[in-house]
């Protein structure tokens, strides 16, 4: 598992961020964007424009929404380096004429999720940031607030720790184990049970509970994907003109039942009940069919799961060096693989990876990947 922070990190960094938080729902005709990277919003005293750099979230959200393609949008947001001076500037510029033509030409209103100015920072930290682009009907559930509640309730599994905490410009994440929920896949190979609450303030997803295992020989983790249907809160976002946190019905909740449900739900997800399901499909994981080929699996893996070339490598080097070419190996190899990834939101992304590789195990698709 990629190091992350320590709790008392997390909770710093928590009250750091909640400090500069500020939202607005704006006439998108009153926004303008500005050399490819700002967005100017008239939110300052008497309606002055306050400038605000644009995160790549945002950028992202902003092109989706205008229906500008990615590729063309990226050429111009960030130009070839060997470009001029002036070349790039003429691209930015372009991009600015494309994004606000249809801001004025397609009005709607949007909520504009902003960190305020920090000038405690250093000069080029300081400056204000637009870091996402929503709906106005989005309905926020901020890690504050996500701290103050769900940390509590996690301080009730005895002997409880967190070998994974991390805020990324996506997501909160939570991953804590509890360590009396211990079981072997094999001889001298222990797991433990433990819970991954995922949330984002910045529309990729509502708050989600997932099991979560904890391979103690090599400090892996695997998100368990074969119960996220049913432990997943609140409603998945489809396209950007559902983006919500949490449904409508939950929205009238108040915070007190909401989190109430909450506690259940992480009670589940660490329930000896789902960990001993999950132990059971690890285990036959083990002792089903193994690899035939493991440069040709992994090169299947690769394709199956959309890995990069260079994760495809890390998979293979870990399959090879752990000698076990069952389902069971594959998916270790490819949980050991995140201990490599370059962010901590792609490694838990491969974590998840490995939980959907548990999912096809003694199924035709493991047979056309293992044959």
């Amino acid at each position: 598992m990629k190091q992350g922070l320590t709790l008392t990190e997390l909770a710093q960094t928590i009250e750091r961020q909640a400090a500069r938080k500020e939202d607005f729902v704006i006439d998108t005709r009153q926004v303008t964007m500005l050399n490819g990277r700002e967005l100017s919003l008239p939110v300052g005293p008497d309606d002055t424009a306050v400038e605000y750099a644009l995160s790549d979230i945002a950028h992202r959200q902003i092109g989706a929404r205008l229906g500008i393609h990615a590729t063309y949008y990226d050429k111009l947001h960030e130009p070839d380096a060997a470009l001029s001076d002036d070349d790039r500037a003429a691209l930015r510029a372009l991009l600015d004429t494309n994004v606000n033509t249809l801001f004025r030409r397609l009005p709607e209103r949007r909520m504009v999720r902003t960190f305020k100015p920090d000038y405690r920072m250093a000069p080029d930290q300081e400056a204000g940031i637009a870091r996402a682009f929503l709906s106005d009907r989005y309905r926020p559930r901020d890690n504050d607030e996500l701290a103050q509640h769900v940390l509590p309730i996690l301080g009730r599994i005895p002997d409880v720790h967190f070998p994974g905490l991390e805020v990324t410009d996506r997501n909160l994440y939570v991953k804590a184990v509890a360590p009396r929920l211990e079981r072997d896949i094999a001889v001298g190979d222990p797991v433990q049970a433990g819970v991954m609450i995922k949330n984002s303030e910045v529309g990729h997803g509502s708050l989600s509970v997932q099991p979560f295992v904890y391979r103690l020989s090599c400090l892996n983790g695997m998100v368990s994907m074969s119960a996220v249907r049913h432990y997943h809160v609140g409603k998945r976002a489809e396209t950007d003109d559902t983006l919500r946190v949490l449904s409508d019905a939950t929205m009238r909740l108040d915070d007190e039942a909401f989190f109430s449900a909450v506690a259940d739900v992480v009670a589940a997800a660490v329930s000896e009940a789902t960990f001993t399901m999950i132990v059971d499909q690890l285990r036959e994981a083990r002792t089903g069919e193994r690899i035939a080929k493991p440069v040709e699996a992994v090169e299947r893996i690769v394709k199956r799961f959309a890995l990069t070339e260079g994760e495809g490598e890390s998979v293979l080097a870990h399959l090879i060096e752990g000698g076990d070419l069952s389902a069971y190996g594959a998916l270790n190899a490819v949980t050991r693989a995140a201990h490599d990834a370059d962010s901590y939101d792609r490694s838990t992304e491969l974590e998840e990876i490995g939980g959907r590789m548990l999912d096809i195990a003694g199924t035709p698709d493991w047979h056309a990947i293992a044959a």
